[in-house]
């Protein structure tokens, strides 16, 4: 794609009308997408950043369309279990556990530890895996999203070393240490924390 294409050209007509039904086309359609991400990946390229990065409207098009695939950590240590506050949607402000994305060509077992290390700042040792779940929220990261957000959920539990610090990533602004028992009946926790977490309680039981 030349780099020095006239936007203009694709939707100019000499009837105003014309030319903004053309643009509105134009801004519905998948071409500006294909446009924005062959100016990003040279930026990416240009600013040395990870080749894992998706753009803003790119991935919030995959949101609309697809579910996505992403690790969970229940994290242990001394009969407690981890749970950070979130910033942002889904479930801005309300407890969670650590995960997120997994990057294509990723393993799981690396996504989860990398997932751990960005989030709470720490190396977790995988124990073993909980299972596959999935969450459906209405909100997502972007406030005019459509069909909210889906994740297929595969949820790991993770001892930390002996000696630790948590230090939170930007998404995420409070942590707690939480036993079973309090949280079992705690309607306020989503329910899949609490059944991931009830899981891992009687794993290690």
């Amino acid at each position: 794609m030349d780099s020095g294409l006239d936007l203009t050209l694709i939707f100019y007509s000499e009837n105003k009308e014309e030319s903004i039904k053309r643009l509105r086309k134009f801004l519905e359609s998948d071409k500006i997408i294909d446009i924005i991400d062959f100016y990003i990946k040279g930026y990416i390229k240009k600013n040395k950043m990870s080749k894992n990065y998706i753009s803003t409207i790119l991935y919030k098009k995959i949101l609309e369309k697809i579910p996505i695939c992403c690790v969970d950590a229940v994290v242990y240590h001394n009969k407690r279990f981890l749970l950070i506050r979130r910033k942002t949607e889904p479930n801005k402000g309300k407890w969670w556990i650590a995960g997120g994305r997994v990057f294509k060509k990723e393993s799981l077992k690396k996504s989860i530890i990398r997932k751990v290390y960005e989030e709470i700042g720490l190396k977790a040792k995988i124990e073993k895996k909980l299972g596959v779940y999935e969450t459906i929220f209405k909100k997502g990261p972007f406030s005019d999203l459509k069909t909210g957000v889906h994740t297929i959920n595969i949820c790991f539990l993770v001892f930390l070393p002996k000696s630790f610090k948590i230090n939170l990533d930007k998404h995420h602004y409070d942590f707690q240490w939480v036993n079973y028992e309090s949280i079992k009946n705690n309607k306020n926790i989503h329910s899949y924390i609490r059944q991931v977490i009830e899981e891992s309680y009687i794993s290690i039981s």
